[in-house]
């Protein structure tokens, strides 16, 4: 292998939790949450990320519009009603 592994997203988020802004900066932290965003083919995992963005965004190393905006995402897919009417 090279030395430089590749390591999955959610395998960083299993072994060191969510790459919060005091962590990575907000530039990272919003392309890892892109990376969660668009990952609608698994939804169960994205509604496992809903619950670490709402303890996320109350810590503020998530802002709470993302919460919003994934929670109107995962709705979206699942034929129900947006509450934050985001898209």
């Amino acid at each position: 292998m090279s030395p430089v592994q590749h390591r999955s997203l959610r395998e960083i988020i299993a072994e060191r939790g969510w790459p919060g802004q005091s962590l990575v900066g907000l530039q990272a932290m919003e392309a890892a949450w892109m990376m969660v965003q668009h990952d609608i083919a698994e939804p169960q995992f994205l509604r496992d990320m809903l619950e670490i963005f709402r303890k996320e965004a109350a810590r503020g190393e998530l802002p709470a519009k993302w919460t919003a905006l994934t929670e109107d995402r995962i709705r979206t897919y699942e034929g129900r009603s947006q509450p934050y009417a985001t898209t």
